[in-house]
Order: C-alpha cells, then structure tokens, then sequence
C-alpha cells in the first residue's frame, strides 16, 4: 500500500505527537520543583491545569495554533506544516481560554524584558495601536501583506484587527500601512 502526501503528512504528524516528551515531563520537572519550565510554541492546552495549580511553568503559544484547526487543515497542504502540528477545535478553544485567563505568557516576560510588555514609567514606549474589530480578508491585494504571500496559511482567511500605527521606544515606526524608513529599534536578547 502506497500512501498520498497528505496521508504521509498526517502519519508523520501523528508520530511526532506520540513520540515528543511531551507535556507529562515539562510538568513533572515543574511540579517537583527542579527549576522553571518554559514551554514555547505550546499547541495544546495540557499544561495550563499545572500552571493553574501553581506548577513553575511559563507558556507561550503561536498564533496559528489560535486561527486554525486540525479539521480545515487540507490533506497535503504544507502551507499549515508546523512542529507542533496544529490540533483539533476542543483543543484550540482551551488554548483561546487559557490566553484570556491569564495563563500564557506574553514574550517579553518570558525573554526576561523588565522593562518591555507593559505600559509603566519606566517601562520601554513599545505600543501598537490598533482596531480591534476591524475585520478584512487577507489576499494577495493588501496593501501591507508583502512577505511571502503565496505560501501564507492565513491567505483567504477573514482576519479581524488593523493595527492602526506602531511604535518602538516611543519611536513612530509603522502608521498608514506604510513602515518606516529607518530602523529604530535594538536588538531583544534574553537575559
């Protein structure tokens, strides 16, 4: 028996998820107190209950485990390939739940930035502002939407937010879907 690439695809997908350490080690590791587990790119809600019940744990997620599903995932489509592979529905609402808890981390916390990911004297003018709930399909036509357009999973997909004007340390860098010409940032390293 031969099998299709989206077959293969969903056979390697489905052998990565049984053969990761997977959430069961980061959590015991966690619990036993043996140091702080930081869990990036987590694409389930597993460890959240451990967080919850104040488990040593910092968690991040990426944003196309919030937008997509294991069920629209076409069959062979590599546009969705990711590791973790993206999962089921159940899973993307608990992960929806637990970023409006409080329970996954924002970057700047977990990069060890005390003066980023807030908005205090003191603190790093790093703000974007934006509309909330205004909603656009994202197609080869947008105006900002440069990078990368025909590989883009989110191609087709109604989007909603339009960040209005960005700035890096008080500094305009984006506004009128227009970037700015010079760079003003630094680099973020880890502490």
């Amino acid at each position: 028996m031969t099998l299709d690439s989206g077959a293969r695809m969903s056979v390697l997908g489905a052998a990565r998820v049984r053969l990761a350490t997977g959430p069961h080690r980061s959590v015991s590791v966690a619990r036993a107190g043996l140091g702080k587990v930081v869990v990036a790119r987590e694409a389930t809600a597993a460890r959240v209950d451990a967080k919850r019940s104040g488990a040593s744990l910092s968690i991040e997620t990426c944003p196309h485990y919030m937008a997509f599903s294991s069920e629209e995932v076409p069959d062979g489509d590599t546009r969705f390939k990711c590791s973790p592979p993206i999962r089921d529905d159940t899973n993307r609402e608990n992960l929806w739940k637990a970023l409006l808890d409080g329970h996954i981390d924002m970057p700047a916390k977990l990069a060890g930035q005390k003066n980023k990911g807030a908005i205090l004297p003191g603190y790093h003018a790093d703000i974007v502002v934006w509309k909330p709930k205004t909603e656009f399909q994202l197609d080869n036509n947008h105006a900002i939407y440069h990078k990368h357009q025909n590989i883009s999973a989110y191609l087709g997909k109604q989007l909603s937010g339009k960040v209005l004007s960005t700035f890096v340390r008080g500094n305009l860098v984006f506004a009128e879907d227009k970037h700015a010409n010079a760079a003003c940032g630094v680099p973020i390293l880890a502490k």
